[in-house]
């Protein structure tokens, strides 16, 4: 390529870039001049490297002129204008996110303060109605227990009346007094409770509510475990002595035989591994077969257990074996002591 071509080549480059990026193009030309050239703005050709000034002066263009200055200044301000709108908007929308922020906290801080006083409110009026309610409740019981109590009282007062007056009936006539109280011996009771009763109203000021004496029988009645009557095996002895004597009638010797082995019995600390019933079964049988001796087989209840029976009765052989053994004189002198 010749030297002409190249020019013209150039030429044609540096209007390109020019007319592209004018001011680009200036400031490679100033970094030139002073020694630098960060941007890299040289043009090479093939047939040597022609700096961007002189090809600026070639094109006819004067990079230094006051015109070209001017509007690079111009746009250069108008640059700057815009990019400080742009930084100034950009600040002012930060400010107003933050301010917004602000706002917000300030408004969850007021929800907050606002819903605890209402939480504080709300508990203390659910407490005072729940305390007026209790209070009500505590009220309409004692006045229903009141009531109750006064009317179970007056109900009270009108059968002791009545049946003091039915007692004074029967007792004031002297004829049908030994036909009334033969054999009911629980009215001369019946009169004295209720004599003491009277007396007690008399001399008292405050009585006993009925609803008091209630509670006392239902705890005396709790504490029993409201067994009214103690078991014993004399409970069940009549019982078991019918069933295995073929109901026959239970004769005044035999009785005073179970009786004395029952107390001997209950002497012993063996007896209370045993139930009453079981103890009065043993008994029983330990009666009859001293009479019948072996030819009577024993009869059982379904819920009496054999084998406990059984080992009562040898613990009743036992206590017999032991007595008698006690009762041998052992010398002359026991002879003579057992005779006196």
């Amino acid at each position: 390529m010749s030297t002409k071509e190249s020019t013209l080549k150039g030429e044609a480059l540096v209007r390109t870039q020019f007319q592209e990026d004018p001011y680009g193009c200036l400031g490679s030309l100033h970094h030139k001049k002073l020694g630098r050239d960060p941007f890299h703005h040289s043009i090479s050709y093939p047939n040597g490297c022609l700096e961007l000034e002189g090809l600026f002066h070639h094109c006819g263009i004067d990079p230094y002129s006051e015109k070209t200055l001017v509007e690079r200044d111009f746009e250069l301000r108008s640059s700057l204008e815009n990019a400080a709108s742009d930084v100034s908007e950009l600040f002012s929308k930060i400010e107003r996110k933050y301010k917004i922020e602000d706002g917000n906290k300030i408004l969850v801080q007021k929800f907050r303060s606002q819903l605890t006083l209402q939480l504080k409110v709300l508990h203390k009026t659910v407490a005072a109605s729940a305390v007026q309610e209790e209070k009500q409740l505590k009220e309409m019981e004692e006045d229903m227990h009141s009531f109750v109590s006064t009317k179970i009282e007056e109900c009270a007062v009108n059968e002791e009346k009545q049946l003091l007056a039915k007692v004074a009936e029967l007792l004031a006539s002297s004829s049908s007094r030994k036909k009334i109280l033969r054999g009911k011996a629980w009215i001369m009771k019946l009169l004295a409770v209720a004599c003491l009763s009277l007396a007690a109203k008399m001399e008292e000021i405050e009585v006993t509510l009925s609803v008091d004496l209630q509670k006392l029988k239902l705890l005396v009645l709790s504490t029993l475990k409201w067994r009214m009557r103690v078991v014993t095996p004399f409970t069940f002895i009549d019982y078991f002595f019918h069933k295995n004597n073929d109901d026959l009638p239970l004769p005044s010797s035999q009785i005073s035989r179970l009786v004395e082995l029952i107390l001997r019995l209950t002497r012993g600390i063996e007896y209370l591994e045993f139930k009453p019933f079981e103890v009065a079964a043993a008994v029983s049988i330990s009666v009859i077969r001293e009479t019948n001796l072996d030819k009577y087989e024993p009869c059982f209840i379904k819920n009496v257990q054999k084998e406990r029976v059984f080992k009562c009765l040898e613990l009743i052989h036992e206590l017999q074996r032991s007595v008698a053994v006690q009762y041998v004189p052992q010398n002359p002198i026991g002879v003579l002591d057992v005779s006196c």
